[in-house]
């Protein structure tokens, strides 16, 4: 079993477009959601091209001078602008609406899937990074999946409604739009590119900081102890830096995007217009400001889909992570073998055990047989392999060789959660969950315990003063 940042190297070789389709499958299931925002994103590229007409008409209405049509063109901004709010706010809230149910299905699904990890992946992946996929990656990967597709929808629409309209204007005009395309998707392609490398970065820096956060939480009794305070303050210091450091260098990347964009649809303009005076015929005003508007308001539109493809890799850098780690392998639970209470006896014939990247084992031919009922204690130098001794009978990791059993059974053949229902054990790191302390009596599969059952365990532990 390979960490899960091992096993990220080869998922992160895979194409931006695998991951991102199998990332669109999260989407699928609200379709009917995203068919009404499709339709409510087509309103308001309707409206774009209507404000068109509108602009035309209010040319011809100050032309013409005449006070019974001062009412037609205010009517008309009036009811284009309902149109227009009406299909953004369909389409924006079932957008958002699907990103936070996205959100919610992925933080689930990769919270029980870590859940049911082995040991291994815990020992070989600091708790920061881990708790990271959780609170920021899955962040980044819903953007991916539902802000860029909204950017598309909406300024897509409007680019086809607009585009559709300059063809009817004038359509050897209109072929100057595919002179400037493959430019920007250049660019796009090479800023693209960079964020997604960065943004790995920045996912890392941030489990960086949870880690060490959680560290000097968790521990402050020790940091105060052993006058630890600068040193953590120093710790923290240094990957807040490089989190800054990487945000920082995504923000320059971003904000030179959009200047060369904006840049080079200035200049498509400017030439728009030189051929637009030069060679169109200027007998209709009306129609020339027309032209011009609906150019204003496609070259924007295609600015912002220019910035569809970085918020795709960036998502898709993230999406890396979440989808390395609900690949990874669960523990192993080919057991089938139940017994309602094991009478205790335990045997170690032979067992071999190392840690992963470790030269030497750390047991090595343990025999050891341990009769019902009775009691001993292992005794050793601190690292000598007590509690993996432990941790082995749990199985919290699997042996290299030889065999455990329990009441001459093989420990592997035990269903697992039964095998451990067996084991009572009082670990060196106390936990106490954010609970009652009748929660944290009854945890788990002792839910079911009575109140009266609770109490007797806290009595039988000496609990029942303090608490």
């Amino acid at each position: 079993m390979g960490s899960v940042s091992q096993k990220n190297t080869n998922v992160g070789d895979a194409t931006a477009w695998s991951v991102y389709k199998r990332l669109l499958g999260y989407v699928k299931p609200y379709s009917g959601w995203f068919f009404l925002s499709f339709l409510g994103f087509s309103l308001v590229g309707a409206s774009s091209a209507l404000f068109v007409k509108i602009m035309e008409n209010l040319v011809n209405v100050i032309a013409a001078n005449d006070p019974a049509d001062r009412y037609l063109v205010p009517l008309q901004v009036i009811g284009a602008t309902l149109l227009r709010s009406l299909g953004s706010f369909i389409g924006i809230y079932l957008m958002s609406r699907i990103a936070f149910s996205i959100i919610h299905q992925l933080r689930v699904q990769v919270f029980n899937h870590m859940t049911r990890l082995p040991n291994a992946t815990f020992d070989e992946n600091n708790s920061g990074n881990l708790i990271s996929i959780i609170t920021y990656n899955i962040n980044g990967v819903t953007a991916a999946a539902t802000d860029a597709i909204k950017i598309s929808l909406r300024e897509g629409l409007t680019v086809i409604w607009l585009f559709g309209m300059l063809l009817s204007m004038d359509w050897r005009l209109t072929l100057v739009f595919i002179i400037i395309a493959p430019l920007i998707g250049g660019i796009v392609g090479v800023v693209g590119k960079r964020l997604r490398r960065l943004s790995n970065k920045v996912q890392n820096t941030v489990g960086d900081l949870t880690q060490v956060t959680g560290e000097m939480i968790n521990g402050f009794k020790v940091m105060r102890s052993f006058g630890g305070e600068d040193y953590e303050k120093q710790r923290f210091e240094k990957v807040s830096k490089q989190n800054w450091q990487q945000n920082m260098k995504i923000v320059v990347t971003s904000a030179a995007n959009t200047p060369l964009i904006q840049l080079i649809i200035a200049c498509a303009i400017g030439f728009l217009i030189f051929v637009a005076l030069s060679f169109m015929e200027m007998k209709n005003p009306a129609s020339f400001v027309a032209y011009m508007t609906a150019v204003a308001g496609i070259l924007p539109a295609m600015r912002k889909l220019g910035e569809v493809a970085p918020t795709i890799l960036k998502g898709v850098a993230a999406a890396d992570s979440v989808f390395t780690l609900l690949d990874s392998d669960i523990e192993k639970d080919e057991g089938k073998h139940l017994v309602a209470r094991a009478r205790g006896d335990v045997s170690f014939d032979n067992v071999v055990f190392g840690y992963a990247n470790q030269p030497e084992p750390a047991l090595n031919k343990i025999d050891l047989h341990v009769k019902a009922g009775e009691v001993i204690a292992l005794v050793g130098k601190s690292g000598s392999g007590k509690s993996t001794l432990v941790s082995l009978l749990n199985r919290f990791h699997d042996v290299g060789a030889g065999e455990i059993r329990i009441d001459n059974v093989p420990l592997n053949d035990y269903q697992l959660s039964n095998s451990r229902e067996q084991i009572a054990l009082v670990n060196q790191q106390v936990t106490v969950f954010n609970d009652t302390v009748a929660g944290n009596i009854g945890y788990g599969s002792l839910q079911t315990r009575t109140p009266e059952e609770i109490r007797k365990a806290a009595d039988a532990a000496y609990a029942t003063a303090f608490i």
